[in-house]
């Protein structure tokens, strides 16, 4: 898999941008997400939620290992984008 390159102006240099796996819902790192949740209409929007974000650029896994000011760029730009896509 492509690893992304956050610290360029576009922010996901080398990213793949095509739709691939990302959730595996047999993860250790999706266990441990889910269950932090209590409710089965909370756990369904999270999944659902998840899946069209980390279909936008990543798994999960790489998504989980990436530091934490990168997971707030590739958050931030991921919400703009879908922002600008709706105008």
């Amino acid at each position: 898999m492509d690893t992304c390159d956050l610290t360029n102006s576009s922010h996901l240099k080398g990213c793949a941008s095509k739709p691939m796996q990302v959730l595996d819902e047999s993860s250790e790192a999706f266990f441990n997400s889910i269950n932090t949740l209590h409710s089965d209409s909370t756990k369904e929007s999270y999944i659902f939620c998840l899946e069209k974000f980390l279909n936008y650029r990543m798994d999960l896994l790489s998504f989980f290992k990436l530091p934490q000011p990168d997971i707030s760029n590739l958050i931030i730009k991921y919400l703009v984008d879908r922002k600008v896509s709706r105008q």
